[in-house]
């Protein structure tokens, strides 16, 4: 299996900082300056952290995908299962409530690529969903609810014109980037001779791409397309994430493959678990401070404290990367079995103490134990190395 790609590693750390700093620019920045100036740019570019994760999920399983070789069925249901979890914990640990946001989609993504994982006709599904939900959400869903009068509810949740209540991100038209990401990295592990060979074109190529997709989303929206992405999305916003898509992978690719800056590309990388981990450590801090403070600041300051708290986040989420990997080569199943019972423990807790005033701190608790058993292999050692672990140890 071609998958060590020191790009996909860098892509990901670029995706952590998009999330970073949006989320730190919602709980932190004055209202009136959340979309002024740097800050606000930042803000703006961070929103689309979920679609670069969703993406390079894809990625990882694309360049596992060989035909006649798919991959265990139970590792993958057992580490979706935990991210499922994972999410109830995130939005609050009340496992009465339905829904799910950004880790649970991570999961259900992965349960998708599996079925297309090593099927000789993975690639060709892929294309087929795309289109589908493609024309779903940009297509018929307009046209049912020009058409309707009075359109039924349920069917626009189904064609994605509208967000069901306590879901992030619905199916339509999100599991695009997932098997979009998966359509490329399988074309990345089919052409690697080429790529590798001729690293400047496909710095290249991604830039000028992502530049003119840019700039196509930039003329709809000063024509009045908005960039709206909660539960749905708008066209213009949809178009406007693969411009970041595609400049972030020339910039990905410019730092690892042109320039061959390899202290950096190590330093802002993501391996293992890190990336994941660093959902609840950076959670567990905004949390922790919001319980101390609610004061908001200035965008200046932000811009000021984003690369200590940048700093800050990778540092703890490469040690929770480690920390899990060890945990998991010296761990008796009867540790692991401890580990399992203390979250459903903490789940009782959770979803019958609502008003806790340290719920975040059982919140956090279980999503770090989660994000540590997804280092666990959950088949034989002998064939873990054959089998993507979520985003893959590239």
């Amino acid at each position: 299996m071609k998958n060590n790609w020191p790009a996909i590693d860098l892509l990901r750390g670029i995706a952590v900082i998009f999330m970073l700093l949006n989320h730190s620019a919602v709980k932190w920045i004055k209202v009136d300056e959340m979309s002024v100036g740097l800050a606000g740019i930042l803000n703006f570019i961070g929103s689309f952290a979920p679609v670069m994760f969703f993406f390079i999920t894809g990625i990882g399983y694309g360049l596992a995908h060989q035909i006649g070789k798919p991959a265990k069925t139970k590792d993958v249901i057992i580490k979706a299962s935990i991210l499922i979890v994972a999410d109830v914990f995130m939005r609050g640990g009340d496992f009465s409530s339905i829904g799910w946001d950004f880790l649970a989609f991570i999961g259900f993504s992965m349960l998708l690529l599996h079925c297309l994982r090593g099927r000789r006709f993975g690639m060709l599904l892929a294309f087929l969903l795309i289109g589908l939900f493609l024309i779903a959400r940009f297509v018929l869903g307009p046209i049912y609810e020009a058409l309707i009068e009075q359109p039924d509810y349920v069917m626009q949740v189904l064609l994605g014109v509208s967000g069901l209540k306590g879901v992030s991100y619905w199916f339509t038209p999100w599991f695009i980037y997932p098997l979009a990401g998966f359509i490329i990295g399988h074309w990345a592990s089919t052409f690697t001779a080429m790529i590798t060979k001729n690293p400047i074109n496909i710095f290249l190529f991604f830039t000028l791409l992502g530049i003119s997709i840019a700039v196509v989303s930039s003329v709809l929206a000063s024509k009045g397309f908005i960039l709206f992405r909660w539960g749905t999305m708008s066209l213009n916003f949809f178009i406007a994430s693969f411009a970041c898509i595609c400049l972030s992978i020339g910039i990905a690719w410019l730092i690892s493959n042109v320039l061959n800056f390899t202290k950096l590309t190590q330093i802002l990388s993501m391996r293992g678990i890190s990336s994941l981990a660093v959902v609840p450590i950076h959670y567990g801090i905004i949390n922790l401070i919001a319980n101390v403070t609610d004061k908001k600041i200035s965008g200046e300051l932000y811009l000021l404290l984003m690369p200590f708290w940048l700093l800050l986040c990778f540092y703890l989420a490469k040690e929770t990367n480690k920390l899990s990997y060890y945990i998991s080569q010296n761990t008796p199943s009867s540790g692991m079995k401890i580990m399992f019972a203390t979250v459903v423990l903490l789940a009782f807790i959770c979803s019958f103490n609502q008003l806790f005033s340290a719920l975040f701190v059982v919140t956090f608790t279980a999503q770090f134990i989660l994000c540590l058993l997804l280092g666990f292999p959950y088949i034989k050692r002998s064939e873990t190395n054959k089998v993507s672990l979520v985003s893959d140890r590239h």
